[in-house]
């Protein structure tokens, strides 16, 4: 009778947990719709759009029966002189761009726009391919510059690489470490004389060990461990402390002394810092982000995902 007593306890806990869970995903994924009627009430206003997708208009058409009911709005291509001014004065990382004047201001989806925005000059790029994956509309994001390779990331392999696979990064996060075990693995030992790795973090901000997570394994890069460093820290993810650094630094016969100096001084904090902040404006906002040449993949895929796009690259 106990037993019974304990295992409908456990249930309720579950239950109540998965209830929870499943409101907070609710809230997540269909924010926008809360404040539809709100948006559908504001006043119109003129939406510029630079994008070479074939059907792109049907896909905005659908959001704006979604959402933007009031919009009007142009669709323009990357080519366009014009827009090319535009592309520059917004530093834009990638395609579409959703370009909006700064009169919305005066309209009530101001307060809406404004926190997926970027102001210059009384004008705004609005994040559309956020809005259209929360909308369940499937945009084609196109690259138009990739990240940068800063001095402090790790890089492994050919220099002349025909491909590039940049991975941006978060050791504490799930989805990477399933990323590392069920893909990246696979990657390394199919194409390590083939294409080069580059490696940048993005610590989220709710992974509380995430930041030193990162330095610590910069701190190893000092010492050419930092492959080393990455499999210990995915391998072993439930045991990101400072302590943990520290000892599998110790395992992989790195000099104590300096890696300690590293991490307790936090030499790495404004690396760590820099790469997030170029993560930003490239809007990746989630990890495991990674990119095959200019082309991207968002999310802890197979194997076979990043088999087909390396394949596609190598032929060219």
């Amino acid at each position: 009778m106990k037993n019974l007593s304990i295992v409908a306890i456990l249930l309720s806990v579950i239950a109540i947990a998965w209830v929870w869970y499943s409101h907070y995903q609710i809230t997540q994924i269909n924010n926008l719709p809360v404040i539809q009627d709100s948006i559908a009430a504001s006043q119109p206003f003129n939406v510029t759009f630079v994008s070479d997708e074939a059907d792109f208009w049907e896909k905005i058409e659908k959001i704006k029966e979604k959402i933007f009911k009031t919009m009007e709005y142009k669709i323009v291509s990357s080519t366009s002189p014009e827009w090319k001014k535009l592309i520059a004065k917004f530093d834009a990382k990638s395609l579409p761009l959703m370009v909006t004047w700064k009169a919305i201001e005066k309209s009530e989806i101001k307060d809406y726009l404004s926190q997926l925005a970027v102001e210059k000059d009384w004008e705004y790029s609005v994040k559309i391919w956020d809005i259209a994956q929360q909308m369940g509309v499937s945009i084609d994001k196109i690259y138009l510059k990739v990240p940068e390779i800063a001095e402090w990331n790790p890089v492994k392999w050919p220099s002349d690489a025909k491909v590039t696979f940049i991975e941006v990064t978060d050791f504490e996060c799930p989805f990477c470490s399933k990323f590392h075990n069920n893909a990246y693995k696979k990657v390394v030992e199919k194409y390590w004389d083939k294409i080069k790795f580059v490696f940048k973090n993005l610590p989220l901000w709710f992974h509380k060990n995430a930041q030193k997570a990162a330095e610590a394994w910069l701190c190893a890069n000092e010492q050419w461990k930092f492959w080393e460093m990455h499999n210990k820290m995915f391998e072993n993810q439930k045991e990101l402390w400072i302590e943990s650094y520290k000892k599998w630094a110790w395992e992989l016969w790195l000099d104590q002394a300096k890696f300690d100096k590293c991490l307790d001084s936090w030499a790495m904090e404004a690396n760590v810092k820099a790469d997030a902040k170029e993560a930003n404006s490239f809007w990746i906002q989630w990890t495991p982000w990674v990119f095959v040449n200019d082309k991207f993949v968002w999310w802890a895929y197979p194997f076979e995902t990043f088999e087909k796009l390396i394949e596609a690259e190598l032929a060219k």
